[in-house]
């Protein structure tokens, strides 16, 4: 694990994304939770309770999905008391090739990148959508944590309004981004040089 935290998304920050998203009238398709490992979370039946309202008194068609790699007793026993309404997505990895997309590879450490346009953002901003993190709300969960090690600390306080395209976001963290362009994946760890030096700063409080 790269940079382990203790950090925890604040119940009040699902509150108030409920109570905004009911005040501007925003009927989500689908509202995912994720992790590290959700169930872990100290109050994760508080988060739950809050989407299950929101889904229940305004939305009924909204998807509720929680990401889990089912590992371990507590996980285990968290599962078992969802609502039935909360469809649980598996997270674990269980081929042995294991070949991953390497994310620590900044595409401004790459030649073919150097030079992009990052404010156009990548795939994973339409089909994944945006990311509320214990920073705020970001462009995509990705982006949060990026935002996390690099400190630039852009995350919008509040729900973004539609008209909002987020590009402040994508300009300063899509090129960091490892999912931004094209990489071949890779059975190992990668780090290019930008996120050896900005592990190196995070652990050293700079």
């Amino acid at each position: 694990m790269q940079a382990p935290s203790n950090i925890e998304m604040p119940v009040s920050s699902i509150a108030s994304f409920v109570e905004q998203s009911i005040k501007k009238k925003m009927e989500w398709k689908r509202i995912r939770i994720l992790g590290g490992e959700p169930t872990l979370h100290s109050r994760i039946f508080d988060i739950i309770d809050l989407l299950m309202n929101y889904k229940n008194e305004f939305n009924p068609s909204v998807k509720l999905v929680l990401g889990t790699h089912y590992l371990g007793d507590r996980v285990c026993r968290v599962l078992e008391r969802l609502p039935e309404a909360i469809h649980i997505k598996s997270t674990l990895k269980s081929s042995r090739v294991n070949l991953f997309k390497p994310f620590n590879v900044a595409p401004i450490d790459t030649p073919f990148h150097r030079f992009s346009d990052f404010s156009c953002g990548c795939r994973i901003i339409e089909e994944c959508g945006m990311g509320l993190t214990p920073s705020g709300y970001y462009m995509c969960a990705v982006a949060g944590g990026i935002d996390r090690i690099f400190r630039h600390h852009i995350g919008r306080e509040n729900l973004p309004e539609v008209s909002d395209p987020m590009t402040d976001q994508m300009s300063a963290l899509c090129r960091f981004c490892g999912h931004f362009g094209f990489q071949w994946p890779t059975r190992g760890t990668r780090l290019s040089k930008t996120w050896r030096m900005a592990y190196r700063q995070y652990e050293d409080g700079e």
